[in-house]
């Protein structure tokens, strides 16, 4: 939507920018172009986290935060996506896990952008309180799955701006060109 609109736009992704690149090409959308002719900046998470594989859980350096915030500000960016959110919010230490993702997301509304975070399927218990801790702050929170045994792809809606669960769940194909799109 920010591309069709024309906002600027930052991916922070784990992925190398050439390959987002590919990616993006492939999905259509105007993405490809946007990035382009810098319409969409592609920062790697490699130039935020020095050392990273000396750590079971890498984690940003406040300054990688300052950085990130100048980049919006300077760019006048108007969306944001943490492609993932998980070396800005985990810890290994559970007990601050919550006060850690509430501290990021308050940081992440200064920035005056909207922001999309992503974070992979939990498998450990660590994973699984970090996105716990993400639903219980961000004000929506949707769940994306992919059925191994018939390949249907479905959302949840967890969270929508203060309103009570249950959500329907909604079966969407990816399309290319159009991105996402709901099948019923």
């Amino acid at each position: 939507e920010g591309i069709q609109r024309e906002e600027k736009g930052l991916l922070l992704t784990i992925q190398r920018a050439g390959e987002t690149v590919l990616w993006a090409a492939s999905h259509g959308r105007g993405m490809d172009r946007a990035i382009e002719s810098g319409q969409c900046l592609i920062l790697e998470y490699a130039d935020y986290i020095p050392g990273r594989d000396a750590e079971p859980v890498p984690s940003l350096p406040p300054e990688g935060f300052l950085e990130l915030q100048e980049i919006v500000h300077t760019n006048t960016i108007r969306r944001v996506v943490l492609d993932t959110v998980v070396p800005w919010a985990m810890t290994t230490q559970p007990r601050t896990q919550a006060e850690r993702v509430f501290s990021l997301v308050r940081a992440l509304e200064r920035l005056g952008a909207t922001t999309l975070l992503t974070l992979p399927e939990p498998v450990s218990p660590a994973a699984l309180r970090l996105r716990e801790a993400l639903v219980s702050v961000v004000p929506i929170a949707v769940s994306l799955s992919l059925s191994l045994e018939t390949g249907e792809r479905r959302w949840t809606i967890e969270k929508y701006l203060g309103q009570t669960p249950p959500f329907p769940t909604h079966p969407y194909l990816l399309v290319p060109g159009l991105g996402a799109v709901a099948t019923e």
